[in-house]
């Protein structure tokens, strides 16, 4: 009777152990477990990704509309600095400004930060009249409008082609650069009271001839002119009159605009008169004269194309004419004013 107890007694320990064991937790597994992923592939990827190939294809107003439809469904940063290159692209500043803020508040070490705040600089130095500031970049958005990598959008389809502004237009020796140009020129002068030419108190003439230039700097040149001068005489003048008439002189050239497309110009110098005198009826012998002429030049400078402008200009001087027989003074001559209009086309070498 004792045994048979204890055998139940152990039948019972082990009933109980085994359901104990049977309700115990299962142990948690060791893995952990991960979000779901749902802004990579929920619409408003599909609209970004609409937007940037619009970008990249050049249509900017339609990559516009795709931006603002994924931006009421995503929180992308890089959707901002996308749509801000857009606007950027089409000249709308203020939308391109406050798109640009947003983006570097979201994301400020984004890789292609600087760009942006180069950008967003240069945005807001134009829309507050401020001269603009100098940066290390000067590029542009290319015209496939393509978007700058960054560590948000790795992928090729994201790439920012940056176009390299053209440096070399502004190097030209018409413009800030530094260099030789050549310039064929017509005159149409006027010698006023001068009396010992030609008995006359006016006397006009034309001159064809060529400028020659260094620009030494932006805004000055070394200018050299030489040319052939013929006298508008009658039969019933004293005299012919025809010679060479040169020029010496510096040229200081102000920019009206920051491509120098428009130029004002003002030019001192000396001239040189050397004039061949014949008088008619048999009268006397042929004789030469010269004067020196300190003069000055206005004139106004329009630029084809980087190379190739038209000049428009006027020059005012005085001069007393000599006989070389009797240099270094005549007596009989007397003051001439000179008053001249040219024009001429240059072109850089």
């Amino acid at each position: 009777m004792g045994l048979a107890a204890g055998a139940s007694a152990i039948a019972a320990l082990l009933s109980a152990a085994l359901a104990g064991a049977q309700d115990a937790p299962k142990p948690k597994p060791k893995y952990k477990a991960q979000p779901l992923n749902l802004h990579r592939d929920g619409p408003g990827s599909q609209a970004a990704e609409l937007g940037r190939a619009r970008m990249k294809n050049g249509d900017c107003p339609g990559a516009l509309d795709a931006f603002d439809a994924a931006l009421t469904q995503s929180h992308d940063a890089t959707l901002y600095r996308d749509r801000g290159l857009c606007h950027e692209k089409l000249g709308h500043p203020f939308p391109a400004i406050e798109d640009y803020r947003t983006y570097l508040t979201v994301a400020p070490d984004a890789a292609d930060g600087d760009d942006i705040r180069d950008r967003l600089a240069k945005l807001e130095d134009e829309t507050s009249g401020r001269p603009p500031r100098a940066t290390d970049d000067t590029s542009v958005p290319s015209a496939t409008g393509a978007v700058a990598p960054t560590e948000s959008s790795p992928t090729a389809s994201n790439k920012l082609d940056y176009a390299e502004p053209d440096e070399d237009a502004l190097r030209t020796p018409l413009r800030s650069g530094k260099g030789w140009s050549i310039a064929p020129f017509l005159s149409v002068r006027g010698w006023l009271a001068g009396n010992s030419l030609n008995g006359s108190s006016a006397v006009s003439a034309e001159s064809v001839g060529a400028q020659v230039r260094y620009a030494t700097s932006p805004h000055g040149a070394i200018l050299i002119e030489a040319g052939y001068e013929l006298f508008n005489l009658t039969d019933a003048d004293a005299a012919t009159i025809s010679g060479l008439s040169s020029q010496l002189g510096y040229e200081t050239r102000l920019p009206l605009d920051l491509e120098y497309r428009n130029q004002f110009l003002v030019a001192p110098g000396l001239g040189y008169e050397h004039l061949a005198v014949s008088l008619t009826g048999g009268q006397g012998q042929r004789f030469s004269m010269g004067a020196f002429v300190p003069r000055v030049r206005f004139g106004f400078r329009h630029l084809l194309t980087p190379g190739a402008a038209i000049d428009v200009s006027f020059d005012a001087g005085v001069a007393n004419f000599f006989q070389y027989s009797k240099f270094p003074y005549d007596s009989n001559q007397s003051l001439t004013v000179l008053l001249a209009a040219n024009v001429g086309m240059v072109w850089a070498l």
